[in-house]
């Protein structure tokens, strides 16, 4: 986990370097450098908490799109939770498979991870 962090991290600071660059050499408005922004805080502290709170967040709009539909078919909680900590598997044909991809998806694109 660490190491993946630290891989976005030199990842997103190269992007920076060379975003900040790119900017400088050809601006299409003259505007104060992206660090000398008045509304820099505000982009940092959005960034800082949806990366801290989309996994909690993703699990929740899971659990919620998910427990109605299990339930309303006649499964049990203690049955539910098993299903959901097996990646879904016997709630769906596929469901395992596809949650697992859904999952790798948002984590890629949306997380930066593995």
């Amino acid at each position: 986990m660490a190491e993946e962090a630290l891989t976005v991290v030199v990842e997103l600071a190269v992007l920076a370097a060379v975003f900040t660059v790119v900017e400088r050499l050809f601006r299409g408005v003259e505007a104060p450098d992206w660090f000398r922004r008045p509304d820099l805080k505000t982009d940092l502290g959005y960034f800082v908490l949806t990366s801290v709170t989309s996994r909690g967040f993703e699990a929740a709009v899971v659990l919620a799109a998910v427990a109605p539909v299990a339930l309303l078919g006649g499964a049990s909680l203690a049955e539910l939770d098993r299903r959901l900590a097996d990646g879904g598997a016997g709630l769906a044909p596929d469901a395992g498979r596809e949650a697992a991809e859904i999952r790798d998806y948002v984590t890629c694109s949306f997380l930066g991870g593995g």
